[in-house]
């Protein structure tokens, strides 16, 4: 290995001690001693032969993933970029992120209208194997396919990158809308992040703070994480007008190599908004049309689904495995508010006899509002097929006038029900429930045959303006102080707007957490 000559080290300390005599900002120091490890820029009419300082700006964004080093960032000017950026460097635990960032105020274009779609790893930003990178700021437009073989995506990361964050970009108008000619297509993602290696994983990879929308993803999704993906966060997005799902944590798809890793995992998908996500006009599901979810687990384990709020979609949320055989496991679905979605607001399990199931999910202090606005009589909660062991207490089921609540399709081997509210414009308690495949019209009878629900109530909740979008407790709602404490999880303790999950909310002097996605201040 040849050795740094031992001038070099002399002048570079004798540098820094000039650089620190005439007081330059650390900024300036750092990149005269390390010029690509720290702050770049590109305009839109620098040059990639230039230095990419502030005065002389590289042109390209692909330039700067091709030279980075550990540490560096590249501050990316205002101004539309028509290429696509594959990362070629990574950064260090040591050095740290190489970030590829909007310079501060402006928000750069990547705009793929035009560009050749490739065949494989067809994104407008790449990361393919590479590890501590920072994406911040970008919005991304216009990459749509023209043939249902294409795969359009906004930002890709495959392979078993680590230590990886995309934040606070906006990505748009990505699609692949064609027909369906052959079952393998068409599809398209706006964040996509697929662990396609094994024992290697896709780790602690935070997609957080972004705006997904009008996005034609045909068969596939709006974010997904897929395969080996481990240690993941998926919080503080606004997903809206997708055409199918908006976010997917995916397992058993042959996506990474030996089966046993093959699911995303240990993640977090917390405080996101979605809204206007169907499946009208996608020619992917022409038969069935309101098939497009907010949020769904197909086949992974170990996630917190917690504080998001998902309106107007084909389905809320669905946990449950495509695969016959397999199931969502240890999942948490805490102090979300589904509201106004087309079917059904939450299901679990599986649709179809021959597919996988659900297991060891826990459903708590959610608020489920007028759900099935088609009025198919799927109501708002469905247990459905290879469930077993699932808790579903301390949430408010507020049906719309059709009074369909809860349906629990099959047999299952351990479905536990209590302490949740029943209301519904009818005020009382006649509606529909079924249990096993038994329908019943009042909530008497189904208490009785299912010996479930023992502690739960059919009252008005008394939101504050549901019809708002509020859904916060007024003062003498019967959900306060009416849950059940040991179902609450160590792992979900804030309610829907971040504050403490377990507050004295009546001033009985017991802290008892209430009913419901919103817990009530204490008095």
């Amino acid at each position: 290995m040849r050795k740094t000559p031992r001038s070099f080290g002399r002048i570079a300390v004798a540098t820094a001690i000039v650089l620190a005599a005439v007081s330059l900002p650390a900024c300036v120091a750092d990149e005269i001693l390390n010029p690509l490890g720290a702050a770049h820029h590109v305009t839109p009419d620098g040059s990639d032969a230039s230095d990419g300082s502030a005065t002389s700006p590289w042109r390209t964004v692909q330039h700067a993933a091709n030279v980075l080093r550990p540490g560096g960032t590249v501050y990316v000017h205002d101004g539309i970029y028509h290429e696509r950026v594959s990362v070629n460097v990574s950064g260090n635990a040591s050095a740290g992120s190489i970030t590829f960032a909007a310079y501060p105020g402006d928000r750069p274009i990547l705009d793929g209208a035009g560009l050749p779609i490739p065949a494989e790893n067809a994104a407008m930003i790449l990361i393919d194997d590479r590890s501590y990178v920072i994406v911040d700021g970008f919005e991304i437009r216009n990459d749509r396919a023209t043939r249902a073989d294409q795969f359009p995506t906004g930002i890709l990361l495959v392979g078993a990158p680590e230590h990886v964050t995309i934040r606070n970009c906006i990505v748009h108008h990505i699609g692949n809308n064609l027909p369906a000619s052959d079952g393998s297509g068409p599809f398209a993602n706006g964040i996509a992040v697929y662990g396609t290696r094994a024992p290697e994983a896709a780790r602690d990879i935070r997609i957080e703070g972004n705006e997904l929308h009008h996005l034609e993803t045909g068969g596939s999704e709006a974010l997904v994480v897929n395969g080996n993906v481990d240690e993941f966060s998926i919080a503080g997005n606004y997903i809206h007008h997708v055409n199918n799902i908006a976010i997917d944590c995916i397992g058993y798809e042959g996506t990474a190599p030996v089966e046993v890793f093959d699911r995303a995992r240990n993640g977090l998908v917390s405080t996101n908004r979605i809204e206007e996500i169907s499946g009208v006009g996608n020619r992917y599901y022409a038969s069935d049309p309101y098939g497009a979810l907010g949020i769904y687990v197909d086949g992974g384990r170990d996630i917190v689904i917690e504080r998001n709020t998902i309106v107007r979609t084909d389905f809320g949320i669905e946990i449950a495995s495509e695969h016959p055989g397999k199931s969502a496991r240890d999942i948490v679905v805490a102090s979300n508010v589904v509201a106004e979605s087309r079917t059904v607001g939450l299901s679990v399990g599986g649709w179809i006899a021959n597919w996988g199931g659900a297991e060891d999910a826990t459903i708590i202090n959610n608020t489920f509002y007028q759900n099935d606005t088609l009025r198919a009589g799927h109501g708002e909660v469905a247990f459905l097929r290879h469930v077993d062991g699932i808790t579903f207490s301390n949430n408010v089921v507020y049906a719309n006038e059709q009074g369909a609540f809860l349906l629990q399709e099959a047999p299952a081997d351990v479905v536990h029900v209590d302490r949740n509210l029943y209301f519904s414009p009818s005020g009382d308690a006649d509606g529909f429930w079924m249990w096993e495949g038994r329908e019943f019209a009042t909530f008497a009878a189904y208490r009785t045959a299912s010996g479930n629900d023992g502690g739960s109530l059919v009252a008005d909740p008394r939101f504050e303006a549901a019809g708002m979008g509020s859904f916060r407790l007024r003062s003498g709602s019967p959900c306060i102080d009416a849950g059940d404490n040991a179902a609450v999880p160590e792992s979900t303790q804030s309610d829907h707007a971040g504050g403490p999950r377990i507050l004295d909310g009546n001033g009985d002097g017991a802290a008892t957490v209430d009913i419901g996605a919103f817990e009530s201040p204490e008095i």
